[in-house]
């Protein structure tokens, strides 16, 4: 499932028109900055700090690749007046429709457990793909109570109804938001509104957006310019099961490879286990001591293939 902060960073850039290579990472795990999204530019990796919003990462690299080179910039080319205006939409983009975003993909249970937990440990060993993914939804939880979630939720359902209606009468019978040709603020509401309407953790958010047949059939003809064919297929967003265990009768049988896998894990586990028994039982009486001096050779790393 394509965080919308990616699919932004992904539509600025066809908008510029220039040529470019794009990787898929299953997790933010897999990025060379541990944060997606993430990009190089010549080689060189514009650097974001790991476990960084996704949101704020975009902001990062999309201003130091205006930086790098002014035709990255989309909206260099607007009237002072006009860019004023792309920059107050996509300040409405990132704090109404942004917030709508997290709040369906990591606040409410039914989509966190149904959607957002198998699409974020997914490719992650036990237990980690338990145990990140609860963690990131604690983040941002940030201490509201699961009572609170629902009367959030009716808050931010408000806020983006009021979003949607300034954002259709703003984009009235242009190809763009404002106008005939992109800017910074298409990609920013884009990337949220092709979230809202394709995402299976917004499906509260799938009729309020049909509603709106303007913002919808803007949504629609931008994911058939980004995305071609793949735009009819709802893109990156189709639904997850809610279950990661394989039926016995499906089940293929082990290879060789793959018990080595599991014993060696299991190996690890249970020693880690054992140290933090042993730390619970004996702490008061054996010290740990981490010596900074040790380094892995990468030759010693764990192939997890």
């Amino acid at each position: 499932m394509q965080d919308p902060a990616s699919t932004r960073v992904d539509a600025y850039l066809k908008f510029c028109g220039r040529e470019y290579a794009l990787a898929t990472c299953s997790s933010a795990h897999q990025s060379p900055t541990r944060t997606l999204p993430a990009i190089a530019v010549e080689g060189k990796v514009l650097v974001t700090n790991e476990g960084m919003d996704p949101d704020a990462a975009a902001d990062i690299i999309l201003r130091e690749m205006a930086q790098e080179d002014v035709a990255w910039d989309l909206d260099r080319k607007l009237k002072p007046e006009i860019r004023a205006e792309a920059a107050a939409f996509g300040a409405l983009a990132r704090e109404t429709l942004q917030e709508a975003s997290l709040h369906f993909t990591w606040r409410r249970k039914d989509s966190f457990r149904s959607f957002t937990r198998c699409a974020e440990g997914g490719m992650l060993p036990y237990p980690l793909n338990q145990i990140l993914p609860r963690w990131k939804r604690r983040q941002v939880l940030a201490g509201a109570e699961e009572g609170q979630v629902e009367s959030l939720e009716l808050e931010i359902i408000a806020r983006v109804e009021a979003a949607y209606d300034a954002l259709q009468a703003r984009l009235g019978s242009n190809r763009y938001l404002l106008g005939n040709a992109p800017c910074s603020a298409d990609a920013v509401v884009f990337a949220h509104l092709l979230y809202h309407q394709r995402a299976p953790v917004c499906e509260l958010l799938h009729p309020v957006l049909a509603k709106r047949s303007k913002l919808g059939s803007y949504v629609d003809r931008i994911a058939e310019e980004c995305y071609g064919a793949r735009a009819v297929a709802a893109l990156p967003y189709a639904p997850m099961p809610n279950t990661t265990r394989t039926p016995a009768y499906r089940r293929q049988k082990e290879t060789e490879k793959e018990r080595i896998f599991k014993r060696n894990r299991n190996i690890w586990l249970a020693c880690v286990g054992a140290a933090m028994a042993a730390y619970l039982l004996f702490g008061d009486v054996l010290d740990f001591v981490i010596d900074p001096d040790i380094e892995l050779d990468e030759d010693d790393d764990v192939d997890d293939d």
